[in-house]
């Protein structure tokens, strides 16, 4: 009696000692990341939790952050605005942590102006970059008044700022320094140009629908991609890829967490598959189908 007492201590204490017994039945699931998403994600958990009793610990931080803690094993989840990077992957794969990406939303990265500014309705990709790169310093360049174009950027590693410098400045540009205002977040960066009439910056799509009584945004054109007309970024030129500034949300998990852990496989599947909540935070849902797969 006593040895099969013991052999059954062992035998648990040695699944413990796994990670299979923590893996199977956690009831605290942590995730870390990207701001933008933050809302989305919290909103999932506090309905999750009324379903299923499992608790989730949601955190910003920005996406290098949910990145590090999926580098580090500190979390189950990481959140990002942002794809995982080359030097990331270059890590990963140095350190054979396998990784699973999944896409969790679309947001898309609007221009926004002054609500005052009159004589802007539309610009092309090559414009924005040119005011950017400091090409174009004067609205008078592009029909407008005589008066220095103030411009707002994001910092590079935020993730919006990221897919900004991605989408309009292209690889051959994106990493050259931009003589810009940084402005510390979404909210800032729309506050700040509601301020001065002779501003323009960017933000995601959920940003612009809370400040659009303040500021406004342009249509958009990419001549070097064969979009010659100007697209608003409707939900509808979303959805149909005629508005081709989106950007991706993501969470990454290890790849032995997904397999292991039921309740963050459960949770991630119950995000990907509650189209309305994505919709209400501001997203544009992703097929559930296509959204998941391994970053190497």
């Amino acid at each position: 009696m006593i040895k099969r007492i013991s052999l059954a201590l062992l035998i648990v204490s040695m699944l413990f000692a796994s990670g299979f017994v923590k893996m199977n039945f956690l009831k605290l699931i942590t995730i870390w990341g990207s701001t933008t998403i933050r809302g989305l994600v919290k909103d999932m958990a506090r309905k999750f939790t009324s379903k299923t009793g499992i608790s989730i610990d949601v955190k910003g931080g920005g996406s290098g952050r949910g990145v590090y803690g999926i580098y580090k094993n500190l979390i189950h989840i990481g959140n990002s605005s942002r794809d995982i990077r080359g030097r990331e992957i270059f890590i990963f794969r140095r350190e054979k942590i396998k990784i699973k990406r999944i896409k969790i939303g679309i947001l898309p990265i609007l221009i926004i102006v002054n609500k005052k500014n009159n004589w802007i309705k539309s610009l092309d990709v090559n414009k924005i970059r040119d005011i950017y790169l400091g090409r174009i310093t004067n609205w008078k360049q592009l029909g407008g008044p005589d008066e220095r174009i103030i411009f707002y950027t994001l910092d590079r590693s935020s993730g919006v700022g990221h897919a900004f410098l991605k989408i309009y400045l292209g690889k051959k540009y994106w990493r050259k320094r931009i003589y810009a205002i940084n402005t510390g977040n979404n909210n800032d960066m729309c506050i700040k140009v509601s301020e001065n009439r002779y501003a323009i910056g960017y933000t995601n799509y959920l940003h612009y629908n809370k400040y659009k009584n303040i500021i406004k945004t342009v249509s958009i054109s990419n001549k070097e991609k064969g979009i010659d007309f100007p697209v608003m970024p409707t939900l509808k030129n979303i959805k149909s890829n005629k508005y081709h500034a989106i950007n991706y949300m993501y969470q990454f998990v290890r790849e032995k967490v997904y397999r292991k852990n039921l309740s963050v496989k459960k949770f991630i599947h119950f995000m990907l598959n509650n189209p309305k909540i994505t919709r209400r935070a501001g997203f544009i849902p992703v097929d559930p189908k296509t959204a998941i797969s391994d970053v190497w």
